[in-house]
C-alpha cells in the first residue's frame, strides 16, 4: 500500500509525475532535506509521524513547503554574500560562509559550480585550526583531492564533503591549481532535435520510462540550436530569473546569463536539455529543462529564421 504522506507530497510537488528517482530527487527530497538543515527537532518529529500516518499530513506538507522556501532564501543570500571573499583560481573557485550555516555549504557550492562551470569549494570554520565544507564539480574530483595528502574528501566523485587544516589551505589551493582538470569536455546527448521534434508524445515516452533514470541508465539529454529575435525572451518566477521560451525553460539564471538577453539584438542559442511533461490548467505540454547553453549575439532580427507560429501554437 502506498505511503499516504509520500503520495501527498508527490501530488503536491511532483508536477504529475509518478514516483521515480527523478521525481524523488527533484520534487520531494529537497523539501525533506530542508527540515534537517533547519535543525528543528519538533518538525523532524512531526515529519516522522506523518510518514507513519500519525500526524496531520496537510499541516506537515505546509510546514515542509515553508522550510524549503526559507532554505532557498538563505542559500540565495549566502550565495550573494560569498562573492565578497570568493577566490577564483584557474581550476576552481573557493569561498567561506559563516560557521552557523554549515549545512548550506553544498547548496552554495552547487550554485557556484553552475555559474563558473568549474569545481567550487565552500568552507566553514570548525575550530581555530580546521576548515570543513563541501565541493561540487562538473567533473570527477574526489579521487584527485585524496591523492594530495593535504585535504580529505568523502562522498561522491563530483559531490562530497572536504576537510583541510587552516595551515594547509594555501598549499592545497596551489596544489589543486597545478592539477590537470578539464571542465570543457563534451556533453553526451541522445539526439539533436529541431523545435518541431519536441512533441508531447516524445516527452510522455521519456516520462513513462522515468523509473530507469538515476540507476544504470542516465536521463537522456538532447541538443537544439535556434535563433531568438530581440525582445521575445520571457523572464519569470518570483526572483525574475527563470528563462521561458516555449518549450524551453531554465531555472535560476545567473546575472550574467540574464544580461546576455538584455541587449536589443538577435541571439543564437545552443541548448542541451532534458525533456519532461508540464501540467498547467488541466493541460499537458512538452517541456525542455535546460542543462547547459551558449548564447551569442548575431545582429539584427531575421523573422524568417524560425517559424514562430509553430513554436507558440
Amino acid at each position: 500500500m502506498p505511503n499516504k504522506f509520500l503520495s501527498a507530497m508527490l501530488a503536491k510537488w511532483g508536477r504529475g509525475e509518478k514516483l521515480t528517482p527523478h521525481a524523488g530527487s527533484w520534487s520531494i527530497a529537497p523539501k525533506i532535506n530542508s527540515v534537517y538543515r533547519l535543525n528543528d527537532a519538533a518538525l523532524k518529529e512531526q515529519m516522522f509521524y506523518a510518514f507513519a500516518d500519525e500526524a496531520d499530513i496537510d499541516d506537515t506538507i505546509k510546514l515542509l513547503g515553508r522550510c524549503h522556501r526559507q532554505q532557498s532564501d538563505t542559500a540565495r543570500q549566502l550565495y550573494q554574500d560569498i562573492q565578497a571573499n570568493l577566490r577564483c583560481h584557474r581550476n576552481f573557485v573557493i569561498g567561506v560562509i559563516p560557521a552557523e550555516y554549515k549545512s548550506y555549504t553544498g547548496l552554495v557550492a552547487s550554485k557556484l559550480a553552475n555559474r563558473y562551470n568549474k569545481p567550487a569549494i565552500v568552507l566553514r570554520e570548525v575550530d581555530p585550526t580546521l576548515w570543513s565544507g563541501s565541493f561540487r564539480s562538473p567533473v570527477p574530483l574526489l579521487s584527485i583531492i585524496n591523492t594530495s595528502d593535504i585535504a580529505q574528501a568523502q562522498g561522491h566523485e563530483s559531490s562530497a564533503g572536504i576537510v583541510v587544516k587552516k595551515a594547509d589551505l594555501g598549499r592545497f589551493c596551489q596544489w589543486l591549481d597545478e592539477q590537470q582538470i578539464d571542465t570543457t569536455g563534451d556533453i553526451e546527448v541522445a539526439a539533436c532535435l529541431d523545435v518541431a521534434d519536441i512533441t508531447l508524445e516524445l516527452c510522455e515516452q521519456i516520462e513513462q520510462y522515468g523509473h530507469l533514470w538515476g540507476k544504470d541508465v542516465d536521463c537522456p539529454r538532447f541538443f537544439t540550436e535556434l535563433t531568438i529575435p530581440p525582445n521575445t525572451m520571457v523572464l519569470c518566477g518570483k526572483a525574475g530569473n527563470t528563462f521561458r521560451f516555449p518549450p524551453f525553460i531554465k531555472f535560476g539564471c545567473t546575472d550574467e546569463e540574464m544580461a546576455k538577453f538584455g541587449t536589443n539584438t538577435q541571439k543564437n542559442v545552443q541548448l542541451i536539455y532534458e525533456l519532461s511533461v508540464n501540467e498547467y490548467g488541466g493541460q499537458r505540454y512538452p517541456q525542455a529543462k535546460i542543462v547547459d547553453w551558449e548564447i551569442e549575439d548575431v545582429g539584427e532580427s531575421d523573422e524568417s529564421a524560425i517559424n514562430w507560429d509553430e513554436i507558440f501554437k
